[in-house]
């Protein structure tokens, strides 16, 4: 165990006597000064994927990520009141281009309206108030206790019988990847592609991610 978390570090969590493993995909206090906005939200953050696998033994198999991404508090991994018990396994570097991607969500935009939101880019939509009150209530969020995102991870590959307590919201409610119908109408309103790259949608607006890796 390493005294702290790099980019590119994979890392296992013990839970309910199973094994769950992440990677940190970015140190956004490291890699994004906080004058940017609108990350500045997320300043004191990890950005961080969830391997797909809940196994018996620490070893990763499955490289696919149940969860591409996902805010949690950096300060916590190592606070003494709520350590998360993680275990450095291996070191795979990022690959910015490919490998980073942002939680996807609305916001309320001053004098602009309903906006979508993902990293960097804020675009924004047709949405009206009634349809944010509604379906379209998708606002990101950070994860303060790492715990929190393994009841995710349980969840989202139907071991809700794992979890010991129920977050107040699923990703569902945080992250339109997960809603297909809602994230189908958005961006059809901001006229992007589904499968659009972050790294390729942020350059498309003059927000070359490539300048924080310079």
């Amino acid at each position: 165990m390493t005294d702290k978390l790099q980019e590119g570090d994979i890392f296992y969590v013990q839970y309910q006597g199973k094994y769950f493993f992440g990677k940190v995909l970015m140190d956004i206090a490291e890699r994004m000064p906080v004058r940017e906005i609108p990350m500045k939200s997320f300043h004191d953050c990890y950005l961080v994927g969830v391997y797909k696998g809940i196994y018996d033994e620490p070893i990763l198999v499955e490289t696919e990520f149940i969860i591409s991404s996902i805010f949690t508090q950096k300060k916590q991994f190592y606070a003494r009141k709520d350590k998360t018990d993680w275990h450095f396994y291996k070191n795979e570097p990022i690959d910015y281009k490919k490998d980073i991607s942002f939680p996807e969500s609305i916001t309320v935009v001053a004098k602009v309206g309903y906006c979508f939101r993902c990293g960097e880019v804020q675009l924004p939509t047709k949405l009206t108030k009634k349809d944010w009150l509604g379906d379209f209530d998708i606002q990101q969020e950070v994860h303060f206790r790492y715990s929190t995102v393994l009841m995710m991870a349980c969840h989202y590959q139907n071991r809700d019988d794992l979890m010991d307590f129920m977050p107040h919201a699923f990703l569902e409610k945080e992250d339109l990847r997960f809603t297909e119908k809602q994230r189908k109408e958005v961006y059809n309103q901001i006229g992007e592609d589904l499968n659009i790259s972050y790294y390729e949608l942020a350059l498309k607006y003059g927000m070359d991610l490539g300048r924080f890796y310079e």
